[in-house]
């Protein structure tokens, strides 16, 4: 019997804690919950999708030429992550910033229509206040828009990203290390 006592005492004893471990656990598995609820509904987090320049369009190319992939397709109008390096051209264009997926200088108006600048490159149109300091490997967030379009230096783009002003202020150069993992052309 007194086996019997004490076993009940020691279960007693245990039972509280028990409830008070279920407890903290079920607080913790909640709070998890609304943090993870929080995250899915905040446009945010969630809406960036990252692109890379290999996605722009069908490999191989076909008869019909270049065409675009069924992924950029999907993501026209919504909001998308690229790295690539900034185009340097002997006049730039303000408000726009071309990306590519591989150092490029674009020369005077002697090249005409021929010039370096791939098929796959990115248009990024920015807002006025257009940071002056934009060069090299940077990542970009902004709102993709696919189709052919005039653009004012007198190309005509096939993908393009409008950025609102907090956008063009987040504008990110890559750091080398980083550069040196994720090439664009390597990897993109």
């Amino acid at each position: 019997m007194i086996l019997c006592r004490s076993t009940r005492a020691r279960d007693a004893g245990a039972f509280p804690a028990l409830y008070r471990y279920l407890a903290a656990a079920a607080i913790g598995f909640s709070v998890a919950a609304s943090v993870a609820a929080a995250e899915t509904t905040n446009p945010q987090s969630d809406a960036v999708t990252d692109l890379r320049f290999g996605d722009f369009y069908k490999m191989p190319v076909g008869p019909r030429g270049l065409e675009p992939s069924a992924r950029l397709l999907s993501l026209d109008g919504k909001t998308v992550r690229i790295r690539g390096y900034v185009v340097r051209q002997a006049e730039p264009t303000p408000g726009l910033v071309i990306l590519s997926p591989l150092r490029v200088e674009l020369g005077d108006a002697d090249e005409s229509l021929s010039d370096d600048l791939p098929p796959n490159a990115v248009f990024v149109h920015l807002d006025e206040r257009k940071p002056a300091d934009i060069e090299g490997l940077v990542q970009v967030t902004g709102t993709l828009s696919v189709g052919p379009r005039d653009e004012a230096d007198g190309h005509v783009s096939q993908v393009r990203l409008s950025l609102d002003p907090a956008q063009t202020a987040a504008i990110a150069r890559v750091t080398s290390m980083t550069a040196a993992s994720t090439t664009p052309g390597s990897s993109q």
